[in-house]
């Protein structure tokens, strides 16, 4: 099995997943900004270190299609996908080939005003 996981930027939280995922599959991080914001590395976050983990770094949209062309025994995972038209563009390819996908999201925050005005 060969597994995309398509996301915003890398996220230390989800490296030893990954990591151990790819212990015995194949996968792939395709991320589109390679640097961490300035909020996230000022409470600590650093950029972890993958072994195994191949990562993509803001493909092109001529890549992009080229990854969603493949389709024997893949799945993408998409997380950010509002926040980046090349993860929505991919999504939408993806669900338009009957491609094997999922949303990986944080639930929202119905707490405080943000959340009264989600409600």
């Amino acid at each position: 099995m060969k597994y995309y996981f398509w996301q915003l930027r890398i996220s230390p939280h989800q490296a030893s997943f990954l990591e151990n995922l790819a212990e015995s599959h194949e996968v792939f991080l395709i991320v589109q900004n390679t640097e961490l914001s300035a909020e996230r590395v000022k409470i600590g976050w650093k950029s972890p270190e993958f072994k195994k983990v191949k990562v993509i770094y803001s493909p092109s949209f001529y890549e992009i299609n080229r990854i969603l062309k493949e389709k024997n025994n893949i799945i993408h995972i998409y997380s950010s996908y509002f926040q980046n038209i090349k993860i929505l563009f991919s999504i939408i390819v993806a669900a338009k080939r009957k491609l094997t996908f999922g949303i990986m999201a944080e639930l929202f925050d119905w707490f405080g005003v943000k959340g009264k005005v989600r409600k």
